[in-house]
């Protein structure tokens, strides 16, 4: 049982990279953008602020979860 919740928050983990990486690179793409004043710039960038704040919950969550006898 304890091998399953460990597997678990590595999953969880790697999620929470992969949304981190996603939302670094929305925010590059997004602020080469903004130079244009795009509305899509403005929306790229907030998904990207979202996306990097649900990782670092994510990866706070799965590290917890790690470390928790």
């Amino acid at each position: 049982m304890p091998m399953e919740k460990d597997r678990f928050s590595l999953r969880v983990l790697l999620v929470a990279f992969v949304l981190m990486v996603v939302g670094v690179l929305l925010l590059l793409h997004g602020s080469n953008m903004l130079f244009e004043m795009n509305p899509l710039a403005i929306f790229v960038m907030d998904l990207a602020a979202i996306l990097i704040f649900s990782g670092i919950i994510l990866m706070v969550m799965a590290a917890t979860g790690l470390v928790s006898v």
